[in-house]
C-alpha cells in the first residue's frame, strides 16, 4: 500500500527507484486481517487478492501455502479451502466464503453438494460424483457471489 500515490506519479518518480509494476496497490487499504496486531493476511474483500503473477515470485506465501493462478499481492496467500474426503450418503456440505475451492473428493448418494468460490471452483483429478443409479445426487459449483466468513 502506497498512501497518497497514483499510478503516474510513482511511474515518474524523480529518484528512479519506485517504478511502476503494475503489482502495487495504490492510495487504498489492502484489507489485512489485524495489522494493528502484526496480522498482515488479506481479507476476503482485499484488493490484493488475485491481483499478483507468478513471474520471479516465490511458489509459497509466507505460510508456505502454494499460490496458484493468480496469486495474492503481499506475503500471505487469502486462505482457500481444500476438500479432500469424501462426501458420505446424506451429507449436503455447502463450502462458500472463500475466493478458491479445490475439491479432489467423492460425493457418494443422495447428497446435495455446493462448491461457491468467489473466484474459482478447481476439481482435481479423483474428484467425482458417483450415486446410486436413481440416488437423488446433485453437486452444484458456483464463481461469485459468495461473501466473506
Amino acid at each position: 500500500m502506497v498512501s497518497g500515490a497514483d499510478s503516474a506519479s510513482l511511474s515518474t518518480n524523480a529518484n528512479g527507484s519506485i517504478t511502476n509494476n503494475g503489482n502495487m496497490i495504490y492510495n487504498r487499504d489492502p484489507l489485512f486481517v489485524d495489522a494493528a496486531n502484526g496480522n498482515f493476511k488479506l481479507n476476503c474483500y482485499s484488493p490484493a487478492v488475485n491481483q499478483g503473477t507468478l513471474t520471479n515470485a516465490p511458489q509459497d506465501d509466507y505460510s508456505g501455502l502454494k499460490r496458484i493462478g493468480n496469486p495474492d499481492l503481499g506475503a500471505y496467500e487469502y486462505v482457500y479451502k481444500f476438500v479432500t474426503d469424501e462426501i458420505t450418503a446424506g451429507t449436503n456440505p455447502n463450502l462458500t466464503g472463500t475466493p478458491i475451492i479445490i475439491g479432489s473428493s467423492q460425493i457418494q448418494n443422495t447428497n446435495n453438494v455446493l462448491y461457491q468460490g468467489s473466484n474459482h471452483v478447481l476439481l482435481l483429478p479423483g474428484f467425482s460424483v458417483a450415486p446410486t443409479p436413481g440416488a437423488a445426487t446433485v453437486f452444484r459449483a458456483e464463481i461469485g457471489a459468495s461473501a466473506c466468513p
